[in-house]
């Protein structure tokens, strides 16, 4: 597996990787990241895996300026994990753990202290693990109820 910076390239697949990533219908919300967005982040805050010539994940981030968090100081840089995707048949071979590691790395490296993670998995009990297991910890929580009689409505 090689774990490197994605180029203009990988713009075609990457969005492709998005649109099945929102079929599989696994994070609330979800939309497929439009190929000029995904060109946009191109930089160091946006990582492929590649094996054998093909990719099999990506991780994207941004650095924010923070304005005062209960966990991140006022004007102090955070980096933001955006996106991180591994295609079904490549997942729990470290391909996901291998993303935000190196990203999480390079941001380090570049004196961003602090970052952020935010989720609407459908699964939030294995997201958590698997952020934990990366270093994150939980620092808030945000839950959504839907009454009954709402369930029929779109």
């Amino acid at each position: 597996m090689i774990i490197r910076e994605a180029v203009r390239d990988d713009i075609d697949y990457v969005h492709s990787l998005c649109a099945a990533w929102e079929e599989e219908g696994i994070v609330h919300g979800l939309v497929t990241t439009s190929k000029s967005m995904l060109e946009a982040q191109l930089g160091p805050y946006f990582l492929v895996a590649e094996i054998d010539g093909e990719i099999a994940g990506y991780v994207t981030g941004s650095t924010h300026v923070s304005e005062g968090l209960a966990v991140i100081p006022a004007s102090s840089t955070y980096l933001e994990i955006d996106e991180l995707y591994v295609v079904p048949a490549q997942r729990s071979q470290g391909i996901g753990r291998a993303l935000p590691e190196a990203m999480l790395a390079l941001a380090e490296a570049a004196g961003v202290d602090y970052q952020l993670v935010y989720s609407a998995t459908k699964n939030l009990r294995r997201v958590l693990h698997f952020y934990k297991q990366v270093g994150f910890q939980s620092w808030c929580i945000q839950l959504f109820r839907r009454n009954e009689s709402a369930k029929g409505e779109k």
